[in-house]
């Protein structure tokens, strides 16, 4: 009778530990392929493109509406700087229009003592004019003296300028 081998060859832990994660390390390389790859296809579809682009946009929009909110802080600073000094011009100037008011107000006070003066004088030459024509019908003689001639020519001449 032939000798059967009944024997089954020794396996080594190793080897069976070997197998087993060579599989698994081909069922992990298979995963990341098929994720890899509908990753890539999902990264490369339409949707993902619009996406992008609409991300892109936006952020263009966001950096014109800041660039347009910079230009505008800087014209309100400009229109705020330029109120100052608006305002300050409106001080200084309603000071020199108080002064102004103050200095025509003296002006008028002094007008007015002025034309009193002059409403007084004009008074007096009245007098003096009434007083020598009183003196010229009364005097005896038709003819004038010397002196009642240049008073009265100097009066007359002094009415004429108050006039």
């Amino acid at each position: 009778v032939a000798p059967t081998f009944n024997h089954h060859c020794p396996t080594d832990m190793n080897d069976i530990m070997e197998r087993v994660m060579a599989g698994v390390l081909l069922f992990l390389v298979v995963g990341l392929a098929v994720a890899v790859s509908i990753f890539a296809v999902w990264a490369n579809s339409e949707a993902c493109k619009d996406g992008l682009k609409a991300q892109q946009k936006c952020q263009n929009t966001t950096r014109l509406l800041e660039g347009q909110l910079t230009q505008a802080h800087q014209g309100f600073r400009r229109a705020q700087a330029q109120a100052i000094t608006c305002n300050r011009t409106v001080v200084n100037l309603t000071a020199s229009l108080e002064v102004e008011k103050a200095q025509s107000q003296k002006k008028q006070m002094h007008i007015k003592e002025l034309e009193g003066e002059i409403k007084k004088l004009n008074q007096m030459l009245q007098e003096k004019l009434a007083e020598v024509e009183q003196l010229s019908y009364t005097s005896a003689s038709n003819t004038l003296s010397p002196s009642v001639a240049s008073e009265l020519l100097l009066l007359l001449g002094l009415k004429a300028a108050l006039l």
